[in-house]
């Protein structure tokens, strides 16, 4: 029976804990770049975009393919680096 209320007590300790780190990543910022560091985006820790800048010499019409790509690699970027982020917060169960 010990046993039963010390797994809730785990439980109770997991979801606060995860509670918490959840509110962290909210405010975690991080900015993926493309390999030529003209497009940045920046993300939350919980994955989500909030902001794209893009240098002004990608802004005509010949440079939308670049563009576009370019938005590709600066958010995986990003995502990768919170992804590392998450690893190294969110403890992992045993």
């Amino acid at each position: 029976m010990a046993n039963i209320f010390q797994m809730f007590s785990k439980m109770k300790d997991l979801q606060s804990n995860f509670a918490e780190i959840q509110k962290k990543m909210e405010t975690t910022l991080i900015t993926g770049n493309s390999s030529d560091e003209k497009v940045h985006v920046t993300v939350n820790g919980l994955r989500q975009i909030l902001n794209v800048e893009i240098d002004s010499s990608l802004m005509n019409i010949e440079s939308k393919l670049i563009l576009q790509a370019r938005l590709v690699e600066a958010s995986n970027d990003a995502l990768v680096k919170i992804t590392e982020i998450l690893k190294k917060e969110v403890p992992m169960p045993m």
